[in-house]
């Protein structure tokens, strides 16, 4: 049984459904504020649909600003839940103010894993996940030593901002400690 295999059922009874209008996330790690993303990066965080499902919206949340854009999107993945291919470039929000920024998307997504990404031409902080509070269900995706008190949650890789290409960009690519949290609105 591979990592990813356990996941789905954990995940699966995780999230039941969903209920429109309503916000869902990655279903392990916590919050934590001001964690600065580094321009021409481009992060991914595993996400997983536990059935068929339309979403309206995808958001993040920007607590330091900074002028400039950050571009939101969703890749495929293959079995180790690594990005793979663009399904959609959902556009751009700007990094110049704080708060809740969300990206009106209309798509529907078959069950399983995902990868949202975010690439910004700016270094304005987000409220991301915290690589040392994150659950059982996390470290089982990604790995993570015996020893070690954190797990990796998410995936970075080189990138010039820009418009998504087809294939998710990989180069330099590495498993990352801390990247943004994600939501995305059921319709």
């Amino acid at each position: 049984m591979s990592g990813s295999f356990g996941v789905r059922a954990i995940q699966g009874v995780l999230s039941p459904g969903y209920v429109v209008d309503r916000y869902y996330t990655q279903h392990y790690g916590t919050l934590s504020t001001n964690t600065a993303i580094v321009a021409n990066s481009i992060r991914y965080v595993p996400f997983y649909v536990s059935r068929r499902q339309r979403f309206t919206a995808i958001a993040v949340e920007v607590t330091t600003s900074t002028t400039g854009n950050a571009r939101l999107g969703i890749y495929s993945t293959n079995n180790t839940v690594e990005p793979v291919s663009l399904i959609l470039d959902a556009g751009t929000i700007d990094t110049g103010t704080t708060g809740v920024k969300e990206v009106g998307i209309d798509i529907t997504l078959n069950a399983g894993w995902y990868a949202l990404c975010i690439v910004a031409d700016a270094a304005a902080s987000y409220r991301c996940i915290s690589s040392n509070t994150v659950s059982p269900s996390q470290s089982a995706l990604t790995g993570t030593s015996p020893a070690s008190s954190s797990a990796l949650v998410g995936m970075s890789a080189s990138f010039t901002y820009g418009v998504l290409p087809n294939s998710a960009p990989m180069t330099s690519f590495a498993y990352g400690s801390f990247c943004p949290f994600f939501w995305l609105k059921a319709g």
